[in-house]
C-alpha cells in the first residue's frame, strides 16, 4: 500500500507500534521495526509456532516465554 502524495499528512498518535507489540507480547512473541535499505520500514513480527508452550501463560502470575520458549 501506497499513499497517495495528495493525500493530507497528520502527526497522528505515535500509538500503532506500542499496540502492535503489546498485542505480540501477549501471545509469546515480538515486534521490531527497522529501516529498509531501499527506503521505508520493515517490520518484523514474531510469534512462537508451538501453543503448547504458551498453556500455562494464561494462569495468574505466569510469565511470557522467552525466544527459546522459557518462561
Amino acid at each position: 500500500y501506497k499513499a497517495s502524495a495528495s493525500r493530507p499528512r497528520s502527526e497522528g498518535s505515535g500509538l500503532g507500534l506500542s499496540i502492535a507489540m503489546e498485542n505480540a507480547h501477549i501471545h509469546g512473541g515480538d515486534i521490531t521495526a527497522a529501516n529498509s535499505p531501499d527506503g521505508g520500514a520493515v517490520f518484523e513480527l514474531r510469534l512462537p509456532r508451538d501453543a503448547e508452550k504458551l498453556a500455562h501463560h494464561d494462569e495468574p502470575g505466569a510469565t511470557a516465554p522467552d525466544e527459546n520458549g522459557a518462561t
